[in-house]
């Protein structure tokens, strides 16, 4: 936010600001899902409860753009206790761990997209329980400046980014 402010760069890629001097394009959604290894009870359960989720093997993937305390709330307001097995910071290795059936976890959409896509991870519909948006989005600087010169062709390619392989959120499931 500052660099723009500052105009050191044109745009930013980021989680939406509030701020006089920026306008904010919403642009792709990175929603927290729950996701899971192949084969896993929960792709053809439906609606898990908190309780069956807290019985599950978690791991936590700590990122600084997205508030946590979100998902600890569900268990936390159900009066139970979620079975943390891992507490990484590093988003591989959280796939890794889902992937290899040691644990199941919630994690940001774009960053597991192509997993979803090729089937080495499923995603489980727990709207019923909770729903975490989060978008990104393509931030400048309010006036004073002209859209850059790419500004069409990244439009463009954020487009084509969300529609190529662009599975339903429930597509992976059933």
């Amino acid at each position: 936010m500052d660099k723009l402010l500052r105009k050191q760069v044109d745009i930013a890629f980021m989680k939406e600001v509030t701020h006089s001097g920026l306008r904010n394009h919403k642009t792709l959604d990175n929603s927290i899902r729950l996701v899971v290894y192949p084969g896993h009870p929960f792709q053809v359960q439906t609606e898990p409860s908190v309780q069956t989720l807290a019985m599950e093997p978690l791991v936590f993937f700590e990122c600084g753009a997205f508030d946590w305390n979100q998902v600890h709330k569900i268990f936390e307001v159900s009066n139970v206790e979620p079975r943390i097995e891992f507490q990484v910071n590093h988003l591989e290795v959280a796939k890794s761990l889902i992937v290899s059936g040691s644990c199941i976890g919630f994690l940001p959409y774009l960053c597991i997209k192509k997993e979803l896509e090729e089937g080495t991870l499923a995603e489980v519909d727990v709207s019923h329980l909770i729903k975490i948006k989060q978008h990104i989005y393509l931030t400048h600087i309010n006036q004073g400046m002209e859209a850059p010169l790419l500004w069409n062709d990244i439009l463009f390619s954020i487009q084509e980014f969300g529609q190529n392989h662009h599975p339903s959120p429930l597509q992976t499931n059933r």
